[in-house]
């Protein structure tokens, strides 16, 4: 039996194409398509400025720069997450804003003690790091990761409550921004 019949076997009214069209018509009514498209769309966006910009980054840094550059993203990415200790993810659970609000003052104290004691533990122990982790090339940027945890962290909290309160359109024009 071809798709495009009925049970009956007779043919199905109106074309596949008018079906499709219909249901994508259907589906922009839908609040959540339109809230998954903005991210999407501004994630997208983001995605494409960048890589329009990058032939003329390239031109003016060189390929010392980006292997400063990655050394250092290696470093930070791996602590960003714990910075809050990933309690931002929590903030779009609760039922009540103010059990999310909580989180959001708990992540926070939480990044600014976690980005506090990793500058401490740079300043007391960072020759020592770098050289056993043979990233002397970061050096003259490590008390960086501190204010780089704290902010990626901070970043974190904030998309998590743009998304709790169903801010897209903000969310996307940050990605876009940034």
């Amino acid at each position: 039996m071809n798709v495009i019949e009925q049970q009956d076997g007779q043919p199905a009214s109106g074309s596949s194409m008018e079906r499709l069209k219909e249901a994508l018509r259907g589906g922009m009514r839908s609040k959540l398509l339109r809230n998954i498209l903005t991210v999407v769309s501004g994630t997208a966006g983001a995605q494409a400025i960048t890589m329009a910009f990058m032939p003329v980054i390239t031109r003016i840094y060189g390929p010392e720069a980006y292997g400063v550059l990655g050394t250092f993203l290696s470093v930070t990415l791996m602590l960003v997450p714990i910075a809050a200790l990933t309690y931002p993810i929590a903030i779009v659970l609760p039922k009540r804003d103010g059990d999310a609000r909580g989180l959001v003052r708990l992540s926070l104290m939480l990044a600014v003690l976690l980005a506090a004691l990793t500058a401490l533990s740079i300043h007391l122990f960072g020759g020592w790091l770098v050289e056993k982790a043979d990233v002397a090339v970061i050096e003259p940027y490590l008390m960086l990761i501190p204010l780089v945890m704290f902010s990626g962290a901070a970043l974190e909290i904030a998309q998590q409550w743009l998304y709790r309160t169903q801010q897209f359109r903000i969310t996307a024009s940050v990605a876009v921004g940034n």
